[in-house]
């Protein structure tokens, strides 16, 4: 039976597609580029089928589902493939995890004459020199080894002298052999300069073996922290400073339950290996009976004291008396910390350093990761974000331990063995409440090893700390089906305000018809209008659509003919709305969640937000949008895209509200007072990236732009205007790339280094 149709062969327009889509080199390989592309060299026409594992999502776009752990697609070409080398460039994007992609070569009878591994940059980059051995009659592309959703480009595949192949491995391996020169694998690797001389292929072929467990963070990740160059340069600098001057100590807290115990000689045995000797640890069992073991574990060091359990109902006495006992020598920082952490060696003295350093700071926490203590193997890292207030509230994103300077910690009440299971969260929580971002300093080193099962709270415990801070007269806080996730309903006043719904259209009756019966269907928000601006449809089905919504009420049908340009609609259609938040909703959007307005409306009006977005979701239930990230392909990147609606994601991100540097203007809240103090959108970014620079403006003026997931919407990517696909279209948007870099550059030019 014959297999699905291929794709496209493909041509210099699939080059020059590909290769907007790969990160733009640096300045060597750039002229490395236009050098070698002066050799003779062939494109070879190719296209993808698949064949056996592999999904079609949306073919223009490249979105395939991987549905084993070897999707495979046949390579299509006019004719075999001839031995010698080639030079393979793609835009991969794997959310599943499986980063190892393969090229496998056969002749008759399916005999594989070869199979080469092909590794990409973290972003996806792949730039692949390869040389086949003999010629061979079918090829097989894997793109990737794990199960979930992809994205690739269209696959550009030159036929390249020798002098080419050997240019472009050389420069691999000698750029190669100093971008990993802190991972202490060079030699193992065969990257010395001799053993390339001889053997280049092997020296090329092991860089491929490097980048690949690099991009994968649960490989050889003891020696991503020992390169961490952050990190050794926090050491370096705490050792020069302690050598100036004498630092504060750090008494530490730890509640230990019955089951900890077993942690514990490991986590001593860390503290007392610190090259920070000023260091004090209270140890708080929550059972008398636990003494005992305790007392044999923790002497004869005097720097360990033991705690006698509180075993009153009043707790109040027993909380000041451990609270002074932690404030005792006057330390520079007191930390809870978890059972089951194990602390780096410098990482008292990089916590004493920076206390020292950043004076305003009254609040630390630091990075961490997983240890499995028999094998000694690192995995699970979690880089945390810098401070984010509506993400603490969320999720007790601070981990293991939090680090307060003495006096802030005894003003905000200390330890309080009433909430005990969720300590760490209830701490966390008090001591950040109301404080500027200056005053709550994120250390993105990893400082500790958590060699626990879990060091969550207990969810319950985690509640009512969060409903005693807050309170619930102007907030409703729920658990969720998420362990430690919470929804926090902010209560909105009444009357609740006008919201002006904002929809750009032209020409899709289908596509608004949806939108907007989603809308008057299953929106429960009480006052709102709708403002649909035509951008000059003349298609008759959409004229009649129009008018008929123009006769509908709490709706205004604006006429706004010209080019297309985002911007500018939105502007002129705000300048007619009515609303005290306006929404910005793209046409190829349909509401799922009744309450979506209550929920981005609640943020919005909020003090100190600015834009608010939804998540938004593929038809087949994917995400498409969960805020935007910076730097990514060298502007931003929606988060989260392609898990399934009801992934966590890395701790718990894609199910928390959440500050975020910008959410898409596809569905965007936003108070009208704050709209008109920026300007608007920017009508100079007619098509893409405004949203982007609206939300980084917001930010500049001390907004804070929010992601709620919990409100939602289905988003029909780019069905409305179209893809990109046209050279007009590219140019305008490698224009409007380009003005961001200008503009954003500070932010926006994150490489893969």
């Amino acid at each position: 039976m014959a297999g699905p149709s291929p794709e496209h062969f493909t041509d210099q327009i699939a080059v020059q597609a590909t290769r907007s889509r790969l990160l733009q080199p640096g300045i060597f390989e750039a002229l490395l580029q236009a050098l070698v592309e002066q050799l003779p060299r062939r494109l070879v026409p190719i296209a993808l089928r698949p064949i056996d594992g592999v999904k079609s999502m949306n073919v223009a776009r490249g979105h395939y589902l991987s549905l084993s752990g070897m999707p495979l697609f046949e390579i299509d070409t006019h004719s075999p493939l001839q031995a010698g080398w080639y030079y393979l460039e793609a835009a991969l994007v794997r959310n599943n995890g499986g980063r190892e992609a393969r090229l496998i070569m056969q002749r008759e009878n399916e005999r594989v004459i070869g199979e080469i591994l092909i590794s990409s940059n973290l972003r996806g980059s792949v730039r692949e020199v390869i040389f086949i051995p003999e010629p061979c009659t079918r090829t097989l592309w894997q793109p990737t080894t794990a199960r979930g959703l992809f994205t690739q480009s269209p696959l550009v595949l030159h036929k390249i002298t020798s002098a080419e192949a050997m240019l472009r491995r050389w420069h691999r391996v000698l750029v190669d052999r100093w971008r990993f020169r802190h991972m202490l694998r060079g030699r193992r690797e065969n990257l010395s300069i001799r053993h390339a001389l001889s053997k280049l292929q092997a020296a090329y072929l092991a860089t491929s073996q490097m980048r690949l467990r690099r991009a994968d963070p649960f490989n050889d990740h003891l020696s991503f922290i020992r390169s961490e160059k952050a990190l050794r340069e926090a050491c370096s600098s705490a050792k020069h400073l302690a050598r100036r001057r004498k630092l504060k100590g750090i008494n530490l807290l730890l509640v230990v339950n019955s089951g900890d115990t077993l942690a514990l000689p490991a986590m001593l045995n860390a503290l007392r290996a610190q090259s920070f000797a000023a260091w004090s640890l209270i140890v708080v069992p929550t059972e008398r009976d636990m003494l005992p073991s305790l007392r044999e574990l923790c002497e004869p060091d005097e720097r360990v004291r033991i705690f006698p359990p509180c075993v009153s109902d009043d707790s109040a006495d027993w909380n000041t008396a451990l609270n002074v006992a932690a404030g005792d020598v006057n330390p520079g920082l007191i930390g809870l910390i978890a059972p089951g952490i194990v602390l780096a060696r410098d990482a008292l003295l990089v916590l004493a350093a920076e206390s020292e350093r950043q004076t305003a700071a009254d609040v630390f926490y630091c990075d961490e990761d997983e240890l499995e203590l028999k094998s000694g193997t690192h995995c699970n890292p979690l880089r945390k974000p810098d401070w984010n207030p509506e993400l603490l509230l969320s999720t007790p994103y601070f981990g293991s331990a939090v680090f307060v300077r003495s006096a802030h910690f005894l003003a905000r009440g200390g330890f309080r063995h009433e909430l005990k299971e969720a300590a760490l969260y209830d701490l966390a929580l008090r001591v950040t409440h109301a404080l500027p971002s200056s005053k709550i300093a994120h250390l993105p080193f990893t400082l500790m090893h958590n060699t626990a099962a879990t060091t969550a709270p207990d969810s319950a415990a985690a509640l009512r700390a969060l409903r005693s801070l807050l309170g619930t007269q102007s907030t409703v806080i729920t658990g969720t089906q998420y362990p430690n996730v919470f929804r926090l309903r902010h209560r909105i006043e009444q009357p609740a305000p006008l919201i002006s719904i904002i929809i750009p259209t032209r020409d899709r009756p289908d596509l608004l018809g949806a939108c907007v019966s989603s809308v008057l269907e299953r929106t429960t928000y009480p006052s709102w209008e709708l403002l649909v601006a035509d951008n000059g449809s003349a298609d008759p089905g959409a004229l009649a659509l129009l008018e008929q919504l123009s006769m509908a009420p709490s709706t205004r049908v604006l006429r706004m003919p010209g080019p297309f340009n985002f911007s500018k609609i939105n502007n002129d259609a705000a300048r007619h709305a009515k609303g005290q938040v306006l929404v910005l909703l793209n046409d190829d959007t349909e509401v799922i969640t009744p309450d979506w307005l209550e929920e981005l409306v609640s943020h919005a009006m909020r003090d100190g937000i600015g834009a608010v977005g939804a998540k938004l979701l593929y038809p087949d239930n994917s995400v498409q949008h969960g805020g935007v990230i910076l730097g990514v392909g060298g502007i931003a990147a929606h988060a989260h895209r392609f898990l399934p609606h009801d992934a966590p994601g890395h701790m718990n991100l894609a199910v928390s509200i959440q500050a975020i540097a910008a959410v898409t203007g596809a569905c965007l809240a936003v108070r009208r007072e704050h709209f008109e103090a920026v300007g608007g959108l920017d009508e100079s970014l007619a098509v893409a990236f405004n949203d982007i620079d609206f939300c980084l403006r917001l930010r500049q003026t001390g907004l804070r732009n929010v992601f709620t997931p919990w409100a939602q919407l289905y988003h029909h990517e780019s069905l409305s205007r179209g893809l990109d696909d046209s050279d007009a279209k590219r140019r305008v948007y490698q224009q409007e790339k380009l003005l961001m870099q200008e503009r954003w550059g500070g932010l926006m030019n994150e490489r893969d280094t």
